[in-house]
């Protein structure tokens, strides 16, 4: 079995690429946005999840292909600060003969440098499956790649940074992986190692179809989920009600409203986010559009109507701390010998949610630990 798909330690150089779509159906084409100093590179595609203590095997390798280097990074000249990679098409990779999964799709260069392009493979339903969300929109947001991302400039400044950021470039953190391997590969083996039905998604995926979730038992978003649409989010509370469970393997989920716009390459690749109500042009026009925090005006709807807990603190880099047993006979911990006040080491980092009891809530709601 080969599993050389690990990330090394430190930036890769030499190559890098974007995908011209977040997911596709199984069996689907994607065209890949790929830039080289070497001669020629080939595609690898690694199915990630679990794999007898492995996280990901070879699918499929592509011949050499010719490389090329494209355009640098690109500023839109309009108030928005939108970087893109103006660059044209490479290669097309078909999914046909694909199982549906989690996969990332390495770009060798010949030159030996190496960069990665994360992809949902979905079934044609999710009727039955637990759905297993990628939250490709929170990898956007954060991604500094040429210079700005929805939090700061390439001089560190709020005020520099981008009102929208597109999918139309790479991702620079994880050597184009994005936040997949930290943030969401250790949910993804372990759903796969207990063999349950799954599909694959990202979030966008919910943007464009609003009954992708009809009849799914469970849908898990397995990391730091915090930018959600409206459309995304009315996509998610009817199937809750309908029955189907939901949880969040990360705090801050559902916290910026966003929207989305097209690009030169297709629908909903433009992620808009202004976080200053007033500068959305929106504002007082459109106010459920406005991308503002959702528990904030105009149109609050905190997250804690969905989900129960709402976006507590940023506790920073390097602080964890200790959860404490409140229920202990609830399921969730079933055979362990939990007891009330017990101290589950370092289980909370950098992040938290709680419940506020003067926000809205789902009813009757029951808090495990705090």
């Amino acid at each position: 079995m080969n599993v050389d798909w690990a990330i090394p330690a430190g930036r890769v150089g030499g190559i890098e690429g974007f995908a011209s779509e977040t997911s596709v159906e199984v069996g689907g084409n994607v065209t890949l946005f790929v830039s080289s100093s070497a001669a020629a590179f080939s595609v690898r595609a690694y199915r990630m999840g679990w794999y007898n203590g492995a996280n990901g095997v070879l699918v499929w390798a592509s011949p050499a292909i010719p490389a090329a280097e494209q355009p640098g990074p690109v500023l839109a000249p309009a108030a928005t600060g939108t970087v893109t990679a103006p660059w044209r098409p490479t290669v097309t990779v078909s999914t046909r003969g694909w199982r549906p999964g989690d996969y990332l799709l390495k770009l060798q260069a010949s030159s030996g440098g190496a960069s990665y392009v994360p992809l949902a493979v979905r079934t044609p339903s999710a009727a039955g499956r637990v759905v297993l969300i990628s939250p490709v929109t929170t990898w956007q947001a954060y991604n500094m790649w040429g210079g700005r991302d929805l939090y700061q400039g390439s001089d560190g400044s709020f005020d520099t940074r981008s009102r929208a950021v597109s999918f139309d470039r790479p991702y620079q953190l994880g050597a184009g992986a994005a936040d997949f391997v930290r943030g969401e590969l250790p949910v993804l083996a372990e759903a796969e190692r207990l063999r349950l039905p799954l599909d694959y998604v990202t979030d966008i995926d919910l943007e464009q179809n609003p009954h992708l979730l009809d009849g799914a038992r469970a849908v898990i978003s397995m990391g730091h989920d915090e930018y959600w649409s409206p459309r995304m989010r009315s996509a998610l509370t009817p199937a809750r009600d309908a029955g189907t469970n939901i949880a969040f393997f990360g705090a801050n989920g559902i916290f910026r409203r966003i929207r989305f716009a097209s690009t030169a390459l297709g629908a909903d690749r433009l992620e808009i986010n202004y976080k200053v109500a007033a500068e959305d042009p929106l504002f007082g026009k459109d106010n459920a559009a406005v991308t503002a925090n959702w528990p904030a005006p105009p149109a609050a709807d905190p997250e804690s109507a969905l989900v129960g807990p709402e976006y507590a603190c940023n506790l920073g880099p390097g602080n964890i701390s200790d959860g404490i047993v409140v229920a202990p006979n609830s399921w969730i911990f079933a055979g362990t010998g939990a007891q009330a006040g017990q101290a589950l080491p370092r289980l909370i980092a950098s992040e938290s949610d709680a419940v506020e009891s003067a926000e809205p809530t789902p009813r009757p709601l029951e808090i495990l630990l705090h």
